[in-house]
Parts: C-alpha cells; sequence; structure tokens
C-alpha cells in the first residue's frame, strides 16, 4: 500500500485507448508553453499536476474511488495529469497520502 502505482510515461494526457479528449487542466498547460497536442503532452500534464491539483482535492478524489481514473474523473482531469501528480510527490509525502486514503489506487 505504500508503494506508488506503476505509471508510465508513454500515456499522454488523451487516452489513447478511450479517445477521449484532452481535459482543461492539460489545455492550460499547453497554453503556458505555447503548444498544441502532440507537442510537449508530458510537460503540459506536468505543468497542471503541479499547479492545478491540491493534495486536499487529489484526497478527497482519492477517497471516493479506487482507480487513477476515477480519480481523474472527480478530478475534471485525465488519467495522466493524475499520474504525474503522484509521481510529482516524494515517497514520504505518497507513503502519507496513501495512509490518509485508506487505500491503493490502481
Amino acid at each position: 500500500m505504500d508503494t506508488k502505482p506503476a505509471t508510465s510515461t508513454d500515456i499522454n494526457s488523451t487516452s489513447k485507448a478511450s479517445g477521449q479528449p484532452p481535459s482543461r487542466m492539460h489545455q492550460m498547460g499547453h497554453e503556458f508553453y505555447s503548444t498544441t497536442c502532440p507537442v510537449l503532452c508530458d510537460l503540459a500534464d506536468q505543468w497542471a499536476a503541479t499547479r492545478k491539483i491540491s493534495p486536499r482535492a487529489f484526497l478527497n478524489a482519492a477517497r471516493g474511488h479506487y482507480t487513477i481514473d476515477g480519480v481523474a474523473r472527480a478530478l475534471w482531469a485525465t488519467p495522466g495529469i493524475v499520474k504525474q501528480y503522484i509521481d510529482s510527490l516524494s515517497d514520504d509525502d505518497w507513503i502519507i497520502m496513501t495512509r490518509l486514503v485508506g487505500h491503493e489506487l490502481v
């Protein structure tokens, strides 16, 4: 439970499997860097994750959902942005976060 869920850097914010469009958070990252998809999508997600998801919002979303996709829907984000947020946490912060959430994310 104290280990971060597996994330992949090759999954960008537009879910290739679902074909869903990028989120507003992702688009704001592109606006910040003056780019558009598919250029610098990972960077746009990093920007969105670190500036648009607060620890409180993540905790509230994660307490009600057991998957990264569910958390993303609750935050009006994409799974890629949620994964970037998780990756941005230190190992110690992730341990605290999972203990506060009370269950693992898959």
